[in-house]
C-alpha cells in the first residue's frame, strides 16, 4: 500500500508542479529581436533563452535552435508569433527566423477560464486521492490490527492456511525454534489494545488502560504476509500462541 501510495502522490505531484508553470517566461517577438544579435555564440543563445527544445545539427558546422513558447502559453487564438528559431554556423549565429502559427503567444492576453481552473483542478485531484489512499489505509490497518488480535485470542494457529514453509507450527514450537527454521523475521511491531479488548488476558501494561501485543511479521511475495505471535513475555522461548496469514495485498 505504501509503495502504491508513494508513486500516486509523485504523479499528481508532478502534473500539479507541470499546470503550475504553464506561465513560464518567455520572451515575446520584440524581447527576442532585442536579444539576438548576428555574429553570438550559441553558448550566449543558450544563457540568455535557455535549453532549446530541440537543437539540430544539419552538418559539423551548421545547427538550428528552435525556441517555441510552450502549449498552455499560447492565448491568442488568432495567428501569430508562437517563438523562433536560430541558425548557427561554427557556433556562431548568422540568422534567426520567426516562428508564427495559431493560437499565437501573447503574454499580455488574460489566461481563459479553463487554463486558470487547471492548477484548482489538478490541486482537487491531489487532495482528493490522498484523503481516499489515506482512508483505505487506514481501514486496511484497523481490519488487519482487529483480525490479528482475534487470533491470538483464540490461539488460532491458522492450519491449512499458512505456506508450508510455517505449516509445522504448533502451540509447543517455540519463537526460537521458528527463526531457526525460517531465519528472522522482517520486523517486529506492537499493537496497542484497550484493556477491554484484550478479554482479561495479562497482556504488558504501556500506559493507563493501554496493552501491547507484539507481533512478528514474515513477509511473502505477491505482498502477502505471515504474522507470528508468542505467547507473553513475547520472548524466544515462548511458544507460539498464534499465526495470522494475510492472504491478499493491499491494495486500492
Amino acid at each position: 500500500m505504501r509503495r502504491q501510495f508513494a508513486f500516486v502522490l509523485a504523479g499528481l505531484c508532478c502534473a500539479f508542479c507541470a499546470s503550475c508553470n504553464v506561465r513560464a517566461p518567455f520572451p515575446t517577438e520584440a524581447e527576442a529581436n532585442a536579444r539576438l544579435r548576428r555574429g553570438m555564440s550559441t553558448e550566449e543563445v543558450i544563457s540568455i533563452f535557455g535549453k532549446p527544445q530541440t537543437r539540430i545539427s544539419k552538418s559539423a558546422s551548421e545547427s538550428r535552435l528552435s525556441y517555441l513558447a510552450p502549449i498552455g502559453t499560447r492565448t491568442n487564438e488568432h495567428y501569430g508569433y508562437t517563438g523562433f528559431v536560430v541558425a548557427a554556423e561554427q557556433g556562431v549565429v548568422v540568422n534567426w527566423d520567426v516562428v508564427r502559427s495559431r493560437p499565437s503567444y501573447e503574454p499580455n492576453l488574460e489566461t481563459p477560464l479553463p487554463l486558470r481552473l487547471l492548477p484548482f483542478l489538478w490541486g482537487g485531484i491531489f487532495v482528493t486521492v490522498a484523503l481516499y489512499t489515506l482512508a483505505v489505509a487506514l481501514d486496511a490497518w484497523w481490519i488487519e490490527r482487529r483480525r490479528l488480535l482475534a487470533a491470538f485470542l483464540k490461539m488460532d494457529l491458522a492450519a491449512g492456511k499458512v505456506p508450508a514453509d510455517f505449516a509445522y507450527l504448533t502451540d509447543d514450537t517455540t519463537l526460537r525454534e521458528v527463526m531457526e527454521q525460517v531465519g528472522p523475521p522482517a520486523r517486529a511491531f506492537d499493537i496497542l489494545v484497550h484493556t477491554d479488548e484484550a478479554c482479561g488476558y495479562p497482556l504488558p501494561p504501556v500506559y493507563g488502560a493501554m496493552l501491547r501485543l507484539r507481533v512478528f511479521e514474515y513477509p511473502l511475495p505477491y505482498g502477502t504476509s505471515v504474522f507470528v505471535m508468542p505467547e507473553v513475555p513475547f520472548a524466544l522461548d515462548c511458544p507460539i500462541r498464534a499465526v495470522y496469514c494475510r492472504r491478499l495485498p493491499r491494495f486500492f
